[in-house]
């Protein structure tokens, strides 16, 4: 068991189970919640677990990956949550975190509507005329900065789970650099 653990780098169990095994070479018994972890540990490391694991890897598809790498994106820009499987979904492109792990990850309410948010059609196109409504947050008003055009959709990636937070790049009539502003934040401009 502990081989097998090791070899699906689980760090946790593998400590676990040198722990009860060092208790038992004492001549201590396992106490019942101890067995009944024991015994999950087993499960999650069976043949039948492996085998699960293994094809879960192999049918790992590019919608999948493109969904991780969404979420990962947005949970290093709002950490502390999943920072290490975000790291590595978009430090290595063969990463495939286990089934439990982006489940958790890429399909909870935040992710999802991240997710939704990125892949939903912009409501703006590059050249488009837009202003900045009057809800928009605080430090994007100024008497210069009201009307601009649009430079590139998916700017940037998202990183607010509000509905509305594709990003787009803006360049403000009277600005000389543009800015990344939340697709919440404009309305349809006046030509």
């Amino acid at each position: 068991l502990i081989s097998r653990a090791t070899e699906a780098k689980d760090d946790w169990a593998v400590t676990f189970i040198t722990s009860l095994k060092g208790q038992l070479s004492m001549g201590r018994e396992l106490s019942p919640r101890q067995t009944e972890i024991l015994e999950k540990c087993e499960a999650r490391h069976s043949d039948d677990a492996i085998a699960k694991r293994d094809s879960w890897a192999s049918n790992f598809s590019s919608e999948m990956r493109e969904k991780l790498t969404i979420a990962a994106h947005y949970y290093l820009a709002n950490p502390p949550y999943f920072g290490d499987i975000a790291r590595k979904a978009l430090d290595d492109d063969s990463y495939v975190p286990s089934e439990r792990s982006y489940r958790k990850m890429v399909e909870n309410k935040y992710a999802t509507k991240v997710i939704e948010s990125t892949l939903a059609e912009p409501k703006f196109n590059a050249g488009s005329h837009v202003a900045i409504r009057k809800t928009a947050s605080i430090g994007l008003h100024s008497t210069r900065r009201t009307n601009g055009v649009v430079l590139k959709v998916d700017a940037a990636p998202v990183t607010s789970a509000a509905r509305g937070s594709k990003v787009y790049s803006v360049l403000f009539f009277g600005d000389s650099k543009a800015t990344l502003i939340e697709e919440r934040w404009l309305k349809k401009g006046k030509a």
